[in-house]
């Protein structure tokens, strides 16, 4: 049975008409009366007025095509007084019947609530309501009653509507009628006592419910009809899905939330978690009791909402107890990495989780045998979004009641995958393995709710875009689900075939490929879903809690181990290996993604990457060597050991001087020995050798990372006693803070200061350095077109339309093959002034990664930062900002000091008829045009007065000549200048307008990845493109 209906919520909010039929007054009239600052000063007294215009309600609804209706009965409009014996009112009795009836002749089914939080006043006054178990009596008393008068008209029935919600908010933080609880939670509460009566009037509710089961069995209107209770848990994700604590908490939360209430409907009994932990709070059941308890719901309504993230609690307060803290469990709406659990509306205040109630469902059917479920309400939080009309809001929601049931195999499916396939599948995994076949089109629309854009789990920012979804098969089966267009695959054959040789691949450091489908214009690959995401997402994301040292070298230490399963087996890699590829499985395990196994036959190529991070030997020749995927396994310890993308180039760099201090993340400190992170550092710059036979195995990597790995266990033991390295001392951190009015900017989040700042630097030498690499590729029609979106997008920020800038830049990006950093640093603004404050903080990280040297991206990160409310990582970016800016800046002044010396020789050229330009000679006559900086340059040297610059305060590294840490005493030696002169003529000549090369030479010269001086090689990053997922 399916049924798509409405739901309005309990009598006291729609039906009004307080003072009709007799009504009495309930729990719900007296408290917002009492306190209307806690009803924020409304009442039911009129509500949405159903009680005199249901007929036009129920006419809307079928006007909807709706054909269940949910509603709830006013105890007190069928008892004024609570019991029979002191009252019935017929005129109330009669209304009901109206609507039932009305109903009915619509075609539409009613679904009946008898208790929706809506005590009797005078059972409250005489003995508490739920607090007593007199409420047993007298609440199977008024359920037999309607029962009797309207069962053989309604078959649907639930006693009570989210008895956890009824208990906890009304007995336990005082937020609902009666508003009861202890000074320590709310002192605004008029008695209670939490942490005890919310389990007293959960136990008294769970009696007067098996009571009410026990009348409706034995009533004869009522034959073929059904009860339960409508549910309303939320789904919870661990908080951190490295710690095992969060993962088992998971079970207790909802044990806690859910099992307090299903488990003794279905067993009997509570959930032993709680018995454990409550103990004498939680009052026991009568063997009489428990019978009647067992197996007394015909289904399990549920109503669902929201997800949230569940963190262990270790130690909470005994002293002040309460039903979440009873939990051991703390709510929190972002988990360790910073990500919520879903999107929230901009109307509503509860994250909309869809795959939380997929979950849900799953775990319901898992742990209770399969029950017959129905959803009682699903929707949204919309609080007064209509009343901005002018409308009254009808708090009505939809929902949809079903029964389970089991889609059948389709008879369709293929299994024409050949038998040594099949074979080397059961070798390898044996039977739970599942074995690669081809699945049909029908069969994975099916799993993937259709391709629902609800289901992406990931999406690569291309013109041709490859997407993942999530699925689940009949059996249960979590999926995922990789869809190619048909260009990028166009022989289906080919396709088949090279999935085949991908779906033999079984290792436990891998993803699985288990199937694949080439139906029409479809080219999809089905894997094994990995639930706890990427790397990426776990190491790169501002978090409260990064990824600890030794989880860091068990990923690398994994991911090694597939690399050597890919090599026994004979399978290249046809991607860069970078952490977007490197999965975490339900258990925390990190595994390598079998897509990056498929060649990539669009548009010719066979190796997908950004060229930043490709092997020197593929940019030379365009070809890849086994020895390639270290190089790419060298990039990936980079990612590991920084907490950040570092470009191989910039690395070298960073490895030649010893800045330790860069290449490691400051997160990890204290959490290994100096000796650990200077082999793994030593691995890291071996796997970058320029030659591919200079690399290290993959066998020596495992050993070595198998031996840090051990190390790490140990280290804190070691640390306790004192055993580490004496020589090191870290860096002094407190130096006072000097920023540029752009840092100043920021550091206020002054958004219209920032945007004044960034339309006068501009794009200056970095717009050049991304003209100079469009040199490089193949300049068509299309990339015309689409440097006009970068265009058309710097004039919408000039006219500070961000949204059309946002637009533009976003068109401009998608298919440009290189993005400046200023373009990320544009639209990262377009952002903050559209409050997208995430999407910001994300093209901020992304213009750093494409230019270390970038303080402005630094700066742009703090802005984001403290939009975001994270102080303490907003001022780290903010002394990164200022620290590299004051070194950059003492660099340049440096450089523009030798340039000087070396200029004023460079005019006795012209006296011999050469014009010197941009850094070479012409004949007289055939003056070559300038680039930007040389016409700079060239107005400095005018004007510049040939002196050294001051050197900075404390003590710096030469950006051009350090190749060797310098010993204890020199390192307390202060730099002079005539130390930074000590510089070769020809590193000088190498940047400078002195250097006698022919044009020729320079455009055959091979591309180097050696490190080059600074200056130039700050252009050079300026210019590389993002890392692409």
């Amino acid at each position: 049975m399916k049924l798509f209906g409405i739901f309005s919520a309990y009598s006291y909010k729609v039906e009004g008409a307080v003072n009709e039929t007799c009504r009495g007054p309930a729990l719900w009239d007296i408290y917002c009366k009492r306190y209307p600052e806690k009803c924020k000063n409304d009442n039911g007294d009129v509500a949405v007025d159903f009680f005199h215009r249901y007929k036009e309600d129920i006419q809307l609804m079928k006007n909807l095509n709706t054909d269940a209706f949910r509603l709830s009965i006013a105890w007190t409009r069928i008892f004024p007084h609570g019991r029979k014996e002191k009252g019935v009112s017929q005129a109330g009795v009669k209304f009901y019947h109206d609507v039932i009836d009305e109903l009915l002749r619509n075609g539409i089914v009613p679904f009946v609530t008898v208790f929706h939080w809506d005590t009797p006043q005078d059972l409250e006054d005489e003995y508490g309501g739920f607090l007593s178990e007199r409420i047993v009596k007298d609440f199977r008393e008024y359920a037999d009653f309607v029962f009797q008068e309207y069962g053989d008209k309604v078959k649907h029935w639930i006693t009570f509507n989210e008895p956890w919600v009824f208990a906890h908010a009304g007995y336990d933080v005082g937020k609902k009628a009666p508003g009861r609880c202890s000074d320590y939670v709310d002192p605004t509460c008029k008695g209670g006592r939490s942490g005890y009566e919310v389990y007293l009037v959960s136990h008294n509710l769970l009696n007067a419910h098996a009571e009410a089961f026990e009348a409706f069995t034995q009533c004869e209107k009522c034959k073929g009809g059904k009860v339960g209770i409508a549910h309303s848990p939320a789904w919870f994700e661990p908080h951190d899905f490295q710690d095992s604590q969060d993962g088992a908490s998971i079970g207790r939360a909802l044990d806690f939330m859910l099992g307090w209430h299903l488990d003794t409907t279905m067993y009997g009994d509570y959930p032993q978690i709680m018995k454990d932990i409550v103990g004498h709070r939680l009052p026991q059941f009568t063997a009489a009791q428990k019978a009647k308890l067992k197996n007394s719901a015909h289904f399990v309504g549920l109503n669902y909402y929201t997800s949230t993230f569940a963190n262990h609690v270790e130690n909470p307060d005994h002293s002040k107890p309460r039903w979440k803290q009873d939990s051991l469990i703390s709510w929190e709406p972002k988990n360790a990495d910073k990500f919520t659990i879903g999107s929230t509306p901009s109307t509503g205040k509860l994250p909309v989780y869809a795959r939380g109630f997929r979950s849900l469902l799953k775990y319901i059917k898992d742990k209770y045998a399969n029950p017959e479920i129905m959803i009682m309400e699903n929707a949204g939080s919309l609080p007064r979004a209509l009343q901005s009309f002018g409308v009254s809001p009808l708090p009505a929601m939809r929902c949809i009641c079903f029964k389970p049931w089991r889609r059948s195999p389709s008879p369709s499916v293929k299994s024409t995958v050949v038998d040594e396939l099949d074979n080397s599948n059961k070798d390898r995994e044996g039977s739970s393995c599942p074995r690669f076949r081809e699945f049909t089109l029908e069969e994975l629309n099916v799993a993937t709710d259709g391709f629902s854009a609800d289901n992406i789990v990931s999406e690569h920012n291309e013109k041709v875009p490859n997407i993942v979804y999530e699925g689940t098969l009949d059996d249960g089966k979590k999926i995922a689900v990789k869809r190619f267009q048909k260009l990028s695959w166009p022989d289906a054959s080919e396709f088949v075939e090279e999935a085949q040789e991908v779906g033999k691949c079984r290792s436990e450091d891998m993803v699985s490929l288990i199937g694949c489908c080439s139906e029409g214009q479809e080219r999809l690959l089905v894997a094994d879903y990995m639930p706890n995401g990427t790397l990426a997402k776990h190491l790169f994301h501002w978090e409260k809690r990064p990824m600890k040292w030794k989880m860091r070298l068990k990923v690398a230490l994994h991911t090694a181990k597939a690399l050597e399963y890919c090599n026994d087996m004979g399978l290249d890699l046809y991607h860069d290996l970078n952490t977007y590829r490197i999965l975490f499985d339900k258990v925390g395990n990190p595994r390598l993604s079998c897509f990056g196994l498929m060649k990539c036959i669009r548009e010719g190529k066979s190796y997908s990457t950004n060229l930043v991070f490709a092997p020197p030997e593929y940019l030379r020749l365009g070809t890849l060597v086994p020895e390639s995927s270290i190089f790419s396994f060298g990039t990936l310890l980079l990612d590991l050991m920084s907490g950040k993308h570092i470009p191989p180039n910039h690395a070298l760099d960073l490895f030649r001087g010893k800045n330790y201090l860069v290449l490691m993340d400051s997160a990890l400190d204290g959490q290994f020995s100096d000796e650990d992170r200077a082999e793994l550092i030593h691995l890291a710059s071996r796997c970058f050798r320029r030659e591919p036979d200079e690399r290290p195995s993959i066998k020596f990597l495992m050993s070595a990372l198998s031996r840090l790995e051990k190390r790490a266990e140990l280290w804190p033991k070691l640390k306790e006693e004192n055993i580490h390295d004496p020589s090191y001392t870290k860096p002094a951190t407190n130096q006072p803070l000097r920023l540029t009015p752009l840092g100043e900017a920021c550091s206020r989040v002054d958004l219209s200061g920032i945007h004044e700042l960034l339309e006068k630097l501009g794009y200056g030498e970095d717009d050049v350095s991304v003209t100079n690499e469009f040199s490089f590729q193949m300049w068509t029609g299309d990339l015309q077109e689409n440097n006009d979106y970068k265009k058309h997008g710097d004039a919408a920020f000039r006219a500070k339309d961000f949204e059309t800038g946002i637009e533009f830049y976003t068109e401009f990006m998608s298919g440009a093959p290189v993005v400046s950093p200023t373009v990320l640093i544009r639209r990262c603004l377009c952002y903050l002034m559209s409050d997208m404050f995430s999407e910001a903080l994300s093209d901020a990280m992304q213009a750093q990664v494409v230019s270390p040297e970038c303080s402005t991206a630094l700066y742009l990160q703090a802005a984001c930062l403290l939009k975001l409310g994270m102080e303490a990582k907003a001022k780290e970016a903010l002394q990164q900002g200022s620290a590299l800016e004051a070194d950059i800046g003492y660099a340049l002044s440096l450089f523009r000091y030798k340039q000087c010396r070396l200029w004023s020789s460079a005019q006795g050229a012209k006296a011999q008829g050469e014009v010197v330009t941009d850094g070479k000679k012409s004949k007289a006559g055939k003056k070559r045009t300038k680039a930007p900086w040389a016409k700079l340059l060239s107005q400095y040297y005018q004007n510049a007065q040939c002196s050294p610059p001051p050197p900075p305060v404390g003590n710096i590294e030469d950006p051009v000549t350090t190749t060797s840490e310098p010993n204890d005493a020199q390192s307390q030696k202060a730099y002079t200048i005539e130390d930074y002169l000590k510089i070769t003529e020809e590193q000088i000549k190498a940047s400078s307008p002195g250097k006698s090369q022919t044009e020729d030479q320079i455009q055959t010269q091979e591309p180097a990845v050696q490190s080059q001086p600074e200056v130039t090689s700050r252009e050079t990053m300026a210019a590389s493109p993002p890392r692409q997922d």
